[in-house]
Formats: C-alpha cells, structure tokens, sequence
C-alpha cells in the first residue's frame, strides 16, 4: 500500500485519494475499513471519479459493483466525464459498457470548453460508440426547451464543434421531424434503470444518492428517497418495479410498467438508510413488499384505485394502528414518466388505512370511501395520528 498522510475524517480521506491522489490502495482500505462511508458516498462515487480521477480507479469501482450508467441527479457517469473533459475517462466508461446515449453525453460536450481546449475528440469517441447525433436533451421543463448538441454547442458559442457537428449530419431541435423527435427519445430512456430517479431529479430535485435496499432481492428493486425541506416530507419511490412488464387487459396497454410513491416525513427518513429502525422503515418495508408481490403476481396496479393488505389486518408497523394500504393511480402528470419505445412508467401513490376504512373500501367501494375524503380529507403523506374516516 502507498505510504501517505492521511489525516481527515475518512469521509474527506476517501475523496482526497479518489480525486487529489488517485491512490487506489488507499480507497480499498477505507471503503472496507468504514463501511458506512461507502453508504453515505453510495453510487455517486462513481460519478465523482469520472469526473476527477482515472481510468484505473473507475475501472475498479465498476468491477466491483458500481453502476456505469448511474445516474446522480444532475447528470449520468458518462455525462460527467464528457463535461469536465476527462477523454481517457469516457472512453474508459465506454469500453466498460456505458451507455452513450443515457443522459445525452453528446449535449455536454459543448460545456466541457471550460476544461479542455479542443472538445471535438470528445464529440468524435461518442459518435465512434455509438452516440445519436441528434439525440434530444429531455428537460421535462415546459420553459427550458430541448436542445440537441448543436443547439448547446451555438448556445455556448462553439463555433468549431457546431462546424464538426453539422459536418455529420447534427440538426438543431427545431430541425428535427415529430418522427426524428420520438426516436431519440425513445433511445434515451429505453432500458434505462434509472429512468424514474433521472426523471424527478429534473422535475422536482436531486435524489438521495443512497437508497433503501433488500438483503435478498430477485426482482432488484430499491426505494429511493427525494427530500423536500421546506415542507418537512420526503417522496419515497420504487426503482425497479417497471423493469418488469405487468400483465394488462386488452386496451390498457399503457399500464404495463409501474412504480411505487409515498410521502412521509422526514423524521421517518432512516439517516443512514440501514433499514433497521422498524419504527422509522415500516412504510419502506411496505414498499418493497407491494413491488415484490406485484412483479410475482405479474398482475397490473389497475388504473384507478386498488388496496393491499394481509389476511390478519395487523398494524402496519410500531406505533401505528394503520392496518391496510390504498393504491392510488396519480393523476399528477409529473408522475407519468416517458419510457422510450415502451410507452411510459405510471406512479400509484399509497396511502395508509385503518381497517374500518378498508373494511368500507372493500364491502362498499371507493365511491364510499371517497364522499368520508371530500368531507374530511386524508393527508398526502403517512400521518400516523391522522382521524379514522370511518368511525
């Protein structure tokens, strides 16, 4: 191992070799000697050594077990490495398997300027693996259109790489057919894991790095977390469940690919999202056991409202008398996520009952449930000393 001088927290030791000293040795040691930093940096370390470190490191990290096509709430791995002008970096990622069309690396090219003199040998190794050229940067901002890499490239005023790039073929958005348009769309997102953390990333803010996850997990499922600060609530949210095609009646086709959504407050957020306070991760739990009997079931979420509970009506969880769970398509078009050529991903928020609110939903329909919620109310999020409807 390399003899240096470590003396921060291991925190700031792990970013230090990762980024200032690119010591491979010392970054083993730390991730194995204080396995809660590895938690803490979760994913995003990847993107951190794309964006600072070598070809070395990042290999190292994607053999063991580091996601290439993450994602971190701003940009993708490979994203990351094109914008700082990291080309052994990227080409590295892309020799390893990165997807060059996830997260349009091509559109950052034009930002990468700030940190290399020449970026058309950035532009060349992602068209050489594959790149669309024409490849839309999706905003899912109704006042920031979308722009191709020659529309960023003229934006930034540079006027070398827009020459390159109309000499194979680039066209501005406006340029683009309807039919143009909805192909490079569909190449974005088309087996895309991370589709639905990118998706809210964009619309609503950065997504927790670190997520909750399963010991044992066939259908790979994690439930990730979107902090809101001001409101004192986190979005929780399935990741995985739509990697899974339901089964659907004829004429519901658009129902095939599913997520999860709750609220909760942030008290109930498990800081170092080890899953073992049943008290604050019960409403995770419930998650992960919804999305695992869905993808067992293979039986679709339907498209209004359905419920979920045992055969015993237990408490949900310590400290709650909420026995049951209504699933609730959302109607929130933020939450209907394009999904390439699949179609798109619909979101079914859950709210917790009380039995005599599911025994109601159960014997008497929603419509019953429905006219106690226009009287009385039921809160966004798991309020667990929220009134019983019903009695």
């Amino acid at each position: 191992m390399n003899e240096r001088s470590y003396t921060g927290t291991p925190y700031a030791n792990l970013f230090k070799a990762l980024t200032d000293l690119h010591d491979l040795d010392m970054i083993q040691k730390i991730l194995e000697d204080h396995p809660r930093v590895k938690k803490k940096v979760g994913l995003d370390l990847l993107c951190e050594a794309a964006k600072q470190s070598s070809p070395d490191i990042l290999r190292w990290l994607a053999e063991n077990g580091w996601d290439i096509n993450h994602f971190d709430g701003h940009f993708s791995v490979l994203s990351w490495a094109i914008l700082r002008g990291k080309h052994e970096n990227a080409k590295c990622l892309l020799e390893l398997g990165a997807d060059p069309n996830l997260d349009c690396p091509l559109f950052s090219v034009a930002g990468s300027k700030k940190y290399t003199d020449d970026p058309i040998p950035l532009a060349k190794l992602l068209l050489d693996y594959g790149a669309d050229i024409n490849h839309l940067f999706v905003t899912n901002n109704d006042q920031v259109p979308d722009q191709t890499a020659l529309d960023r490239a003229e934006e930034l005023g540079v006027d070398e790489l827009s020459a390159f790039l109309r000499s194979n073929g680039a066209l501005r958005a406006g340029e683009l057919s309807d039919t143009d348009a909805a192909s490079t769309e569909a190449v974005s997102t088309d087996g895309d894991k991370e589709v639905v953390s990118r998706h809210l990333a964009k619309t609503y803010a950065p997504v927790d790095p670190s997520a909750y996850t399963q010991i044992v997990s066939p259908t790979q499922i994690a439930v990730r977390v979107l902090r809101d600060d001001e409101a004192g609530l986190a979005m929780l949210f399935t990741e995985g469940l739509s990697q899974h095609e339901l089964n659907v009646p004829n004429g519901k086709e658009g129902f095939r690919f599913a997520e999860l959504l709750l609220y909760v407050p942030l008290s109930m957020i498990d800081k170092n999202y080890t899953g073992l306070d049943p008290e604050k991760t019960w409403p995770v739990q419930w998650m992960f056991k919804i999305a695992n009997y869905t993808v067992e079931s293979g039986d679709w979420l339907g498209d209004s409202v359905t419920s979920f509970a045992d055969e015993q009506l237990q408490p949900l969880g310590p400290g709650t008398r909420f026995t049951a769970w209504m699933l609730a398509l959302s109607t929130n078009d933020d939450h209907r996520i394009p999904f390439g050529s699949k179609g798109e991903i619909r979101m079914y928020q859950l709210f917790p009952l009380y039995s005599e609110e599911y025994q109601l939903f159960k014997m008497e329909g929603f419509g019953a449930l429905y006219e106690r919620l226009e009287s009385v109310g039921l809160p966004e999020y798991v309020d667990v000393d929220r009134e019983n409807l019903v009695t």
